[in-house]
């Protein structure tokens, strides 16, 4: 009964919301060392947060957090091909893809600091109602590379793409995918809302399922273009 149950939930056909239930059940104690992770990547943000330096916190953040997403996004992109996968093949693909994630993640890190520097300088001149349009702007172009960024992980870690290529072959994966990256950001933020409600000590634990769902996403994304070997020769090029 219960080999016929889970060989139900591998068809394609089957409910999407009980496959992912399954996925998070069968790979529950990899998902864990990954949130665990990421936390432990994420520690300086709250240490220069608490202490009253949100700046020195966003940047704290770089050389630990970004290397730890593209990890979880490359056991997500592996996961998301039917192979297996467990807590070294993490540590491998942290070492190994620190130096382009640090990168990837610093300029988010810029985008947002000009943001923020933006916003304090409204807040502290508030006459200055000029500033609204930059900081318009500013948001614009920190979503953008937010957007990017969500796709560039999995590329990163998926297909070795670096450099202007990788950006370039991120904005057009996310205007594909747009749809159901926004429609995943929604539903986590949902239970995100939930468990905040419930236990706020959980939200943690969504930091890693996220990032497995949106590589498997992206990775479902390129594998269904037909100039998927085109894109791949870009980046074996870059």
């Amino acid at each position: 009964m219960k080999m016929r149950i889970v060989e139900t939930l591998h068809e394609p056909d089957a409910p999407l919301p009980l496959r992912a239930l399954w996925f998070l059940w069968e790979h529950l104690s990899l998902l864990l060392f990954m949130d665990l992770m990421l936390c432990l990547a994420a520690s300086p943000l709250a240490i220069f947060w608490l202490i009253g330096s949100p700046l020195l916190a966003l940047w704290a953040t770089v050389p630990l957090l970004g290397p730890a997403w593209a990890a979880t996004n490359a056991l997500g992109t592996t996961l998301a091909r039917g192979d297996v996968a467990n807590w070294r093949d993490f540590l491998r693909a942290y070492v190994r893809y620190w130096k382009p994630a640090t990168g990837l993640s610093a300029l988010l890190a810029g985008g947002l600091t000009v943001f923020g520097g933006t916003w304090s300088v409204l807040i502290s001149y508030p006459h200055m109602t000029w500033l609204y349009l930059p900081l318009f702007v500013d948001g614009c172009v920190v979503t953008l590379v937010l957007l990017i960024c969500l796709t560039g992980f999995a590329l990163l870690s998926s297909h070795s793409v670096q450099g202007r290529t990788l950006w370039r072959v991120s904005l057009a994966i996310t205007r594909l995918q747009l749809g159901k990256v926004l429609g995943i950001l929604a539903l986590f933020l949902a239970v995100g809302t939930l468990l905040w409600v419930l236990n706020a000590t959980l939200l943690p634990l969504l930091s890693a399922p996220l990032g497995v769902f949106l590589a498997a996403v992206t990775q479902r994304t390129v594998a269904s273009l037909p100039e998927q070997k085109n894109t791949d020769r870009c980046g074996q090029k870059a």
